[in-house]
């Protein structure tokens, strides 16, 4: 048997360039590795195949195939089939490596094609509906932004048309309340002058009733005898009394001592209800009458059952109380 001179390392170089099989052959110094090497040298001379005892079958990528040891006895057909099947199974991988190398290559091939067909930009037909949906997006986003914009115009133009109706609202109502001002003012000053005018009445009526007492006073202390009652011009007749409507009538009443009572009373009252304030008073005591300053008249019981209104005192007049 003829065994490679070199290296391990070199053997198995020279196995990959000649796509050989590559075996190894560890001998030992015993009756196992002499009968190994006998196995060796007896399928040397039956068939050109190496074969090994303690030997390794390994392909041309340093992978090893077979492992034949002499752990149990073997006969020459058993180690024959072990070494047949390592060499069947080596040849069938060495025809298939070139099948395999052709199809790595294709695979490679694939592999960048794929990579660089990834790192192109895509085609039109791909490219065209991503466009598509970008344009829409753009024109979504410009509608949505138009709409806002249009809503907010139509925000700020009802904010101010608000603002313009409360204002129109606001002079209005200072409109109408000045123009209610001015009406209570009118009304206030026509009040004013109606009182007024009333005041000056009454003051107008308190000077002549005032006079006319006098006068009476004046005549009752100076007794008048026939002739000079004769010398006097003769009296002239009461003016006849019109009664003016009213609902109130403000009553004078002088009392003998000199104080006055004002009261009002409704104008449909008798004058009897005069008479009873003047004695629950109690500053007139004993019989007494009431008499009218001007025209002088002094009231009978028959003219105390009658209204204020019949015996035209409205709406003021100055009583005197005469007492009898």
């Amino acid at each position: 048997m003829k065994w490679f001179a070199g290296s391990v390392s070199t053997a198995i170089q020279v196995s990959r360039k000649n796509n050989a099989l590559f075996i190894v052959f560890i001998e030992s110094k015993n009756g196992r590795g002499e009968k190994m090497r006998q196995l060796w040298d007896k399928l040397v001379d039956s068939d050109p195949t190496p074969v090994l005892p303690a030997s390794y079958f390994i392909d041309n990528l340093g992978k090893p195939i077979e492992v034949i040891t002499l752990l149990k006895d073997m006969d020459y057909d058993e180690f024959f089939s072990k070494i047949n099947n390592s060499v069947k199974t080596f040849t069938a991988a060495t025809k298939a490596a070139p099948v395999n190398h052709a199809l790595s290559q294709q695979a490679a091939a694939s592999h960048e094609v794929s990579a660089a067909s990834s790192s192109h930009p895509p085609t039109s037909s791909t490219a065209a509906p991503l466009d598509d949906k970008i344009q829409r997006a753009k024109l979504l986003l410009e509608q949505k932004k138009r709409l806002e914009e249009e809503a907010k115009k139509e925000e700020e133009k009802r904010l101010e048309l608000e603002r313009i109706q409360a204002g129109k609202l606001m002079q209005e109502a200072q409109k109408k309340r000045e123009e209610q001002e001015l009406i209570e003012a009118a009304a206030q000053r026509r009040r004013d002058k109606i009182e007024a005018e009333k005041v000056r009445e009454r003051l107008k009526a308190q000077i002549k009733a005032d006079r006319e007492e006098r006068e009476f006073r004046e005549r009752r202390g100076k007794p008048l005898d026939a002739s000079a009652a004769g010398d006097m011009p003769p009296k002239e007749a009461a003016p006849r009394m019109e009664p003016v409507p009213s609902d109130r009538c403000r009553v004078q009443v002088r009392l003998p001592d000199g104080d006055n009572i004002v009261e009002e009373f409704p104008s449909s009252d008798c004058l009897n209800n005069l008479v009873e304030l003047i004695r629950q008073d109690g500053r007139v005591c004993g019989a007494f009458s009431i008499a009218q300053v001007y025209p002088r008249k002094v009231f009978c019981d028959e003219e105390l059952q009658k209204s204020f209104l019949d015996l035209c005192l409205t709406p003021n007049c100055t009583l005197l109380i005469v007492q009898v």
